[in-house]
């Protein structure tokens, strides 16, 4: 029996974050996810995302069949991914509408996945159910971020690891916040920036050992506002998404994305 800290976060936090992506699901396309005989091969629709060669590696790491989970998984494509690659996968997003949409298109894939309603802050799995755990995005959004990366800990095995990417501080992420949020345009009540460092000190805040942390390289530092620039707005942006991609590769303090990667030790 696992025992339970009263909860930090607001009371009304539960129900802004579900509204909030709520709305969100609900408006996004997710047609794009395809059919199960194209993600074992190179025509995985998400190849181009920068976690897609970390997961890669994750997932070539592990021996036999696993239990994989997205913690915050959306439409569902790393759960699929992690499916069709021969491992149990599941994914757990807070918004019913995402819930929905995946399992819709889990059933389309003919994939034994399985999706669940739930937050990532007190997740209904028992203690040390998987071996993996996906989280891209998402603790960022609560006020008590330890709370999450200590539930990952808990659900994982022993040897268990947990990859965790958050929006990079050092990025034009923090200036595009700012002007966002002064003008009440911000997508999310919440969004909180790490810089690769801090996220490595939350991680082992929850109990986990750090096994490598950094910048994803992703071609986003420098943002994407060129694209709101007539004529040359798309060749700027390709400038800049070069640019953004050299200096993310070469060191790991400045990029659009933090990582870590932490381990459970028994």
């Amino acid at each position: 029996m696992v025992s339970r800290s009263k909860p930090k976060w607001k009371p009304d936090e539960d129900n802004i974050l579900k509204q909030g992506w709520d709305g969100y699901w609900d408006q996004q396309d997710v047609s794009f996810v395809r059919r199960r005989d194209q993600y074992p091969g190179g025509g995985y629709p998400f190849a181009k995302d920068p976690h897609f060669p970390m997961v890669q590696r994750a997932l070539a790491g592990l021996n036999g069949t696993r239990v994989i989970l997205d913690a915050g998984c959306g439409s569902g494509q790393w759960v699929f991914y992690s499916g069709a690659k021969g491992h149990r996968a599941f994914g757990l997003d807070i918004s019913s509408k995402a819930i929905t949409k995946a399992t819709a298109l889990g059933r389309q894939q003919d994939l034994s996945c399985g999706f669940v309603l739930g937050d990532v802050r007190h997740m209904p799995f028992p203690s040390g159910m998987f071996d993996y755990v996906f989280s891209f995005g998402v603790v960022e959004h609560f006020s008590d971020t330890i709370s999450a990366l200590r539930e990952s800990h808990r659900i994982l095995r022993p040897g268990g690891r947990c990859l965790v990417t958050v929006p990079n501080i050092y990025s034009m992420k923090l200036i595009s916040n700012f002007i966002l949020k002064t003008l009440g345009k911000l997508p999310f009540e919440r969004e909180d920036l790490y810089s690769p460092s801090k996220l490595s000190c939350g991680m082992q805040k929850a109990g986990f050992v750090d096994r490598g942390h950094g910048v994803l390289p992703s071609g986003y530092m420098l943002g994407s506002s060129p694209l709101l620039l007539p004529i040359i707005g798309d060749w700027l942006f390709g400038v800049f998404y070069r640019t953004s991609y050299f200096i993310e590769s070469r060191q790991s303090r400045l990029g659009f994305l933090s990582y870590c990667i932490g381990e459970k030790i028994a």
